[in-house]
């Protein structure tokens, strides 16, 4: 019988929380452009209006990074990283996605300020990386 940590019996706990978060993030997200779309009466094809492109391209961006994290995560999980890092890098993950999103729909029209994107995209790249060596080097632990 496999050990896991005493506060969760799923081997993939974290993986299941991440990936809801992620589904509500995704869920907010089309709905936004939903009702953009319904707005500007069009079920298809561009609309070359600021809004819909920034809350287009945050939607985007979220399916472009989500599930090539969640993948590595779940196999990073299973392969029994430390629990404490997979919290920090879930936490930061989530973090900054949310910063991105939330710079690109509101900060950056207000302030013109990119910070918030540049920390959710620096964020993100920093928690791929850091999963990615992490799963590479119990890989080849066992050749």
């Amino acid at each position: 019988m496999m050990y896991y940590h005493h506060y969760y019996h799923n081997p993939l706990f974290f993986t299941v929380v991440l990936a809801s978060l992620c589904a509500f993030i995704q869920i907010f997200l089309t709905i936004q452009v939903i009702r953009l779309r319904w707005r500007f009466k069009t079920a298809v094809g561009a609309i070359k209006k600021e809004i819909y492109e920034r809350r287009n391209g945050a939607l985007s961006n979220f399916n472009s990074f989500a599930p090539i994290f969640l993948i590595l995560f779940a196999l990073a999980e299973y392969n029994r990283v430390n629990c404490g890092l997979l919290f920090f890098l879930g936490g930061l993950f989530i973090a900054g996605r949310l910063y991105h999103i939330y710079s690109v729909y509101t900060h950056e029209t207000r302030t013109k300020s990119y910070k918030l994107r540049m920390f959710g995209m620096i964020s993100t790249f920093l928690v791929l990386i850091a999963l990615a060596l992490a799963n590479l080097y119990i890989a080849l632990a066992y050749i």
